[in-house]
């Protein structure tokens, strides 16, 4: 409100400071401990209103969400590896992010002589969409074909060796999930379609 001693106005405005919290970043996930060609799902822990989010994950299909509570983040990489996960939350006060390093532990399937690791073998690779499984005698397996973002394209379910026909699916690299449905025992292959 102001005035000159004779002239009076005033301004007024509703609602224009808005008050609140910048968000505080944390997370977990579920399992931390993964087989390879398996998944976890993550959870935000996040403190704030109205929040986005940003995740990244480190060596995993997808490796980025903006979900708040992402599902099924694959960890493909044949390997005995750590990975990190780092989350970006955002509100209108601001962002913060919390990186845990090493929080995701990728574990191959043990190797022996009946194991799918040394048994499988997979082509053509590449492949027009016709692909020959070889795989152990009187093995029960389930087959999943994942795109890239890990999305399910294709299933079905083996007894011992046999093929599987992808002529539907686009061009492009998808991995080949194999699970023993007796021991669990889980192997990807990498497959390129052409």
């Amino acid at each position: 409100m102001v005035s000159d001693g004779n002239l009076t106005d005033t301004a007024y405005y509703e609602e224009y400071i808005w008050a609140g919290n910048a968000p505080v970043a944390d997370f977990e996930g579920i399992p931390t401990t993964v087989v390879v060609g398996g998944y976890a799902n993550f959870t935000s822990l996040c403190t704030g209103e109205e929040l986005t989010y940003n995740w990244t994950f480190e060596g995993a299909t997808p490796d980025t969400s903006t979900a708040a509570n992402p599902q099924e983040i694959y960890y493909l990489i044949m390997a005995d590896s750590l990975y990190d996960v780092t989350l970006i939350a955002t509100n209108v006060f601001g962002s913060d992010t919390m990186t845990k390093a090493d929080y995701i532990h990728t574990i191959p399937d043990g190797i022996n002589e009946n194991s799918l690791n040394s048994s499988v073998v997979l082509f053509p690779n590449p492949s027009t969409g016709t692909v020959h499984l070889t795989l152990p005698a009187n093995s029960k397996t389930e087959i999943t074909v994942l795109n890239l973002l890990g999305n399910k394209m294709y299933s079905t379910q083996l007894n011992g060796s046999g093929l599987i026909k992808l002529n539907n699916l686009t061009k492009g690299v998808y991995f080949v999930r194999i699970t023993d449905k007796t021991t669990g025992e889980t192997i990807v292959k990498r497959l390129i379609l052409n």
